[in-house]
């Protein structure tokens, strides 16, 4: 009896530990890349902490860790749908932007994608990049 009972408390541990671990914040990582334009991006570190190469367009803001959680809870719900395009009327040798995380990275050329083109502005908003929004046609 003993046996399972501390099979039990470790189970529920256990699937405690999963739990939490499912709602830690995500490494994200935004840019542009490729063409003609000077390659940058910013990274989010599940900490909220914020790093850059390159030289982003505008000095990122920091973030709290509300909009930290928030940022993680869009990536994880709208980031699993994305897909790399790249979008009729744009040429290869023009630079896209692209998002990391989750172990992926969708890159898009143009705005056709509104799915991407909806989560890179909600980064890029919130990190301070007014000028980096992309139209939702």
């Amino acid at each position: 009896m003993r046996r399972l009972t501390l099979l039990s408390v470790l189970a529920l541990g256990l699937a405690a530990c999963g739990g939490s671990a499912a709602q830690r914040n995500l490494k994200i990582t935004l840019g542009r890349s490729g063409g003609t334009m000077v390659p940058w991006s910013v990274t989010i570190a599940p900490d909220g902490s914020l790093t850059t190469q390159g030289s982003p367009p505008a000095k990122p803001k920091s973030l709290t860790s509300a909009k930290d959680a928030e940022l993680s809870r869009l990536v994880r719900s709208d980031f699993a749908k994305l897909k790399s395009e790249q979008c009729a009327g744009t040429f290869p040798d023009e630079s896209g932007m692209f998002i990391t995380a989750l172990g992926k990275t969708v890159s898009v050329r143009g705005d056709c994608e509104n799915g991407f083109n909806n989560v890179w502005n909600e980064l890029a908003f919130t990190l301070g990049e007014s000028g980096g929004h992309i139209s939702t046609n």
